[in-house]
C-alpha cells in the first residue's frame, strides 16, 4: 500500500498511516509467524516477501512508504539468518517499477515490468541470496543509484525533480488526474 503514488511531502500525505502500517508491516510480521512454525517442523520451506527498491535508502518524498518497505526488508533478511540453517529459505524482493493496480498501471517499458513479468523473471533467482530485486534490470538500476552520494539524492534540486518532472511522468504514464 502507498498513500500516493505521486510524490509529496510526508505532512501533505494522505492520513491513512496506520493502514500503511497493518498492509505494509503488520501483515508482513503475521503472515510469517502462521507458516513460519509449520515450515520450520518441515525442515523445509520458502518466503517471498515483497519490499520495494525505496528501501534500499530512505526516498524523500516517499517517506511512509520507503519506512515500511524498508522494515519488510530488514525483517526479512534477519529471518533468513535466522532460519536458513533449519532448511527455510526466507528472500525478500525489492523491485522499483511493476506494473499494478497500486501503480495505477503504469505504462510498460524496459525498466517498468508487467507483474507476470516480474513474477517469472524474479522466480529465476530465489536461491540467490536473502535480498533480489527480482529481475535484471532493476538490479542494474539499483546498483546506478547506489553510486549516487546521499547528498546529492536529499538535495533540493532532487526534490524539485520528483515533485514535477516525475510527477508530470506518473501524469502521463499512469491512470492519474
Amino acid at each position: 500500500m502507498i498513500p500516493s503514488l505521486l510524490p509529496s511531502h510526508f505532512l501533505n500525505t494522505p492520513d491513512e498511516i496506520q493502514s500503511l502500517i497493518h498492509c505494509n508491516i503488520t501483515s508482513v510480521v503475521k503472515m510469517t509467524q502462521l507458516i513460519l512454525k509449520h515450515m520450520e517442523a518441515r525442515r523445509k520451506g520458502l518466503v517471498l516477501n515483497i519490499s520495494s527498491g525505496v528501501a534500499l535508502f530512505p526516498w524523500p518524498l516517499y517517506s511512509m512508504y520507503s519506512a515500511s518497505k524498508a522494515f519488510v526488508c530488514t525483517f526479512s533478511k534477519a529471518l533468513q539468518a535466522e532460519y536458513k540453517e533449519k532448511g527455510i529459505i526466507i528472500q525478500v524482493l525489492t523491485p522499483y517499477a511493476v506494473s499494478t493496480p497500486m501503480t495505477k498501471n503504469l505504462n510498460t517499458s524496459l525498466i517498468t515490468k508487467t507483474a507476470d513479468e516480474f513474477v517469472k523473471e524474479s522466480l529465476n533467482y530465489v536461491t540467490f541470496g536473502d535480498e533480489s530485486c527480482g529481475c535484471l534490470v532493476h538490479e542494474i538500476l539499483a546498483s546506478f543509484l547506489s553510486l549516487i552520494p546521499s547528498w546529492a539524492i536529499y538535495s533540493s534540486w532532487v526534490k524539485k525533480l520528483l515533485l514535477t518532472h516525475y510527477t508530470n511522468y506518473l501524469k502521463r504514464n499512469a491512470n492519474i488526474r
